[in-house]
């Protein structure tokens, strides 16, 4: 029988495959899923202030702040005052993390029509605009 209902615990699960496969397929291991996560955000996105860059992920300014100074200390962000920006090792990181998020884009999406895609993500959109409304209204 089919489930009529979203669990969300399946949601928390493709989070959790997520993260596993970006740490599994990245070669230096010194850096966890949420440096990827941030190095990512940081790659295709001109954040000018950490609380950009902490609205953007959905996490608070305090984890900001930490991943900032460890990435710094890693050598994978500038230190600069105005904007936050990768460094040359944090391009070469981005880059890897973008080829794993590709790969799993592809495996995930096996077997799956264009057509069914273009249906999941329109749902999905809505979802996260009905999300935000929330979030909004509860501040």
């Amino acid at each position: 029988m089919e489930e009529k209902t979203l669990d969300l615990k399946k949601l928390m699960f493709l989070k959790k495959v997520y993260a596993k496969n970006l740490c599994n397929n990245i070669d230096d291991s010194s850096f966890t899923s949420a440096y990827a996560l941030f190095v990512d955000a940081i790659d295709t996105h001109n954040f000018t202030s950490q609380q950009e860059l902490s609205d953007f992920l959905c996490c608070n300014k305090a984890h900001t702040s930490r991943m900032v100074l460890k990435m710094q200390l890693g050598g994978l962000l500038k230190p600069a005052p105005k904007t936050i920006s990768l460094t040359e090792k944090g391009k070469c990181y981005a880059k890897s993390v973008r080829e794993s998020k590709c790969q799993l884009m592809s495996f995930l999406f096996q077997n799956i029509s264009t057509n069914d895609k273009q249906i999941f993500v329109k749902v999905l959109n809505q979802i996260l605009t009905n999300a935000n409304a929330i979030d909004e209204v509860r501040g």
